[in-house]
């Protein structure tokens, strides 16, 4: 019942499930627990991916500056 709002990839039976959601449903402790649970782990994600779309723009704009670089060098010396 702890990490009900967790996505895993080996899930519990439904009849689990089920039985560890009323247990969550009936408590406040247990659902505000899941909510941060699931908060931090979207918190994760979302760091890691903008962490990803960091680098990958970094990346372009160099590129981008090394090709317009090669350009203009072409262009006039050349």
């Amino acid at each position: 019942e702890e990490n009900n709002f967790m996505i895993f990839r080996n899930l519990c039976s439904f009849d689990d499930y089920e039985k560890s959601m009323d247990k969550v449903v009936r408590s406040q402790e247990l659902q505000i627990g899941n909510q941060v649970r699931a908060n931090y782990a979207l918190m994760k994600y979302i760091v890691t991916k903008y962490l990803l779309l960091d680098v990958a723009y970094f990346v372009f704009l160099f590129s981008f500056v090394a090709v317009a670089g090669v350009f203009l060098f072409g262009k006039f010396f050349m």
